[in-house]
């Protein structure tokens, strides 16, 4: 058992784990810190509505890139260098700047709609 074990850590140290370990726990502190901000900066409706918006969106995310971050990831990495990964790199970057900015107009033109409705804003 503790053979398997530091055969374990050896593998995980060698492919950059305590690097992902370290973002991944910061990325979740700033989270968390960015909640407790707006927890107390903002009245509680409004941070409802936010809060609610964002549950939507956080639904809907995966879908948004077709699983192109994942075949950048998987693919991208069995390439051998920089040279033969850029073509991913930039086939991704613009997929994903496409998208952004349809979702830009689409959210854009649905949130003057509301307002125009709602008679809010």
């Amino acid at each position: 058992m503790s053979v398997e074990l530091k055969v374990f850590f050896k593998g995980f140290v060698q492919r950059s784990g305590p690097g992902i370990l370290v973002s991944t726990v910061l990325a979740r502190g700033l989270t968390f810190f960015a909640s407790w901000l707006a927890l107390k900066l903002l009245p509680g409706d409004t941070l409802g509505l936010i809060l609610f918006a964002v549950s939507i969106l956080a639904f809907f995310i995966p879908f948004a890139g077709f699983g192109a971050s994942q075949g950048l990831l998987r693919y991208g990495a069995l390439r051998g260098g920089c040279k033969r990964k850029r073509p991913f790199f930039y086939k991704a970057g613009k997929k994903r700047t496409c998208l952004f900015l349809y979702d830009y107009g689409v959210h854009s033109g649905f949130c003057r709609i509301f307002h125009a409705v709602t008679g809010r804003g």
